[in-house]
């Protein structure tokens, strides 16, 4: 038994490699943009969804049966009873400016969160999400060692690589990569709502796309950030459809919960989305409320900062073998740490935008202020030139802090908010 465990580790270490299975700052640098998506969303009093939903409404509800009207199918997109909040204070909870003992908004947003139950939807659909980010992360740096199994080899770094070493074969890759897609989505995607889930469909061409950018243009950082960005969008999606800013009719092909829907119900609404494409294209991203689509900009200008610090590992030997990267290109015109900076900046100007957009509070704004800090501090510390490539390895896998501290300031400013509103209303009744 000790042989055959022995050679079946063998055998299922260079897939593990493959995927990068052993170096996770990947799949938490596509999970926590997909997050920030969700926290800002997710059930929630306020959830707002932009103004082209209401246009979108009225174009799906052609689609429901004769017997509804438009403009009652029209009304169900919009009102309709949302998931229960996170934030629903329980009762033993007491509540500020009541007569009872002053608790802090600290105090009863840990409250909150401690007496929801683990089927709650915000926990099930972060799991799920978890789940897709680590298969969806594997299967994208197999399709890159794909095609770049040639340049790999003549790449100090990454000559080890599976696919350059030939520990693997293609044929066997390209069934690896099939099998990690046909996983999520047979496993993650039915999870989701089906508006939802096909948007995160949408970015496979994405997927694909990236590993060749890098030898037609010197910013494939940027289309890597539109790729592992996409979550924000995804994420802002599944959060707006389960607090109720859209419908839970499914005739209007949308979901409240993914809990809601049995495997027959959610492959009938994904195949009558996909054979309705002139009406379910402008619904995918009308899903979204407005206000992420600045903060996913601003993610593609955080993908821009570490992935040029990763980058700069490489820049030397990229250059011999025709690599193209921001990472050469700024060094190219000794513009390495001012593009890191510019990079940031762009980040927290998207960001803000993004804050004012949905009149975010203090604590989203502290957040934000403390990730840029933060990846100022990095950035710094490597030199004007950033040429010390162990130094780079290191400030890139740091960087994820970044998104964590916005996360945090987008989270704590949400639970605030939520927090608030609940002691409004009982203040009120």
């Amino acid at each position: 038994m000790a042989r055959l465990a022995q050679r079946m580790c063998a055998a299922v270490k260079p897939y593990v490699h493959l995927s990068r299975m052993d170096k996770p700052i990947g799949t938490y640098l596509l999970l926590v943009p997909t997050i920030w998506g969700y926290a800002a969303t997710a059930p929630y009093a306020d959830a707002t969804v932009s103004s082209e939903l209401v246009s979108a409404a009225v174009t799906v509800s052609a689609m429901a049966p004769a017997s509804a009207s438009s403009g009652a199918a029209a009304s169900e997109m919009i009102m309709m009873p949302s998931t229960p909040c996170i934030c629903d204070i329980p009762s033993p909870v007491s509540v500020p400016g009541s007569s009872t003992a002053t608790t802090s908004v600290l105090d009863l947003c840990i409250a909150c969160v401690e007496t929801t139950p683990l089927t709650h939807p915000v926990w099930t659909t972060t799991a799920a999400l978890c789940v897709g980010a680590f298969v969806m992360r594997g299967a994208g740096c197999t399709l890159n060692d794909i095609w770049d199994r040639r340049l790999d080899a003549k790449v100090e770094r990454t000559a080890s690589r599976p696919l350059a070493s030939g520990a693997v074969s293609l044929h066997a890759a390209l069934t690896w990569f099939s099998a990690q897609v046909a996983t999520a989505g047979a496993v993650v995607l039915p999870a989701l709502p089906p508006v939802s889930a096909l948007l995160a469909a949408a970015s496979l061409p994405l997927v694909v796309l990236y590993p060749l950018m890098k030898r037609v243009t010197s910013f494939p950082q940027a289309v890597l950030g539109a790729t592992f960005n996409w979550g924000v969008l995804v994420g802002g999606s599944i959060g707006a459809i389960q607090s109720g800013a859209i419908s839970a009719n499914p005739n209007a092909l949308l979901g409240p919960t993914s809990l809601m829907w049995s495997p027959v119900e959610w492959t009938k609404e994904a195949l009558h989305l996909v054979a309705e494409p002139a009406a379910s294209i402008p619904l995918l991203f009308a899903s979204v409320p407005s206000f992420l689509y600045p903060l996913y900009v601003s993610g593609i200008f955080y993908t821009l900062y570490y992935d040029t610090i990763y980058a700069h590992q490489d820049r030397r030997d990229d250059e011999s073998v025709g690599i193209k990267s921001t990472a050469r290109w700024s060094a190219d015109r000794g513009l390495e740490q001012p593009f890191l900076m510019a990079s940031l900046a762009g980040f927290n100007l998207c960001a803000g935008l993004a804050g004012l957009e949905m009149d975010a509070s203090a604590v989203y704004y502290s957040g934000l202020a403390a990730s840029t800090a933060y990846g100022y501090t990095l950035a710094a510390r490597l030199g004007p030139r950033c040429d010390n490539g162990a130094e780079c390895g290191r400030a890139f896998r740091k960087s994820v802090g970044v998104a964590l501290l916005l996360l945090a300031g987008i989270t704590g400013d949400r639970l605030a908010k939520c927090v608030r509103e609940k002691q409004t209303l009982k203040d009120r009744s």
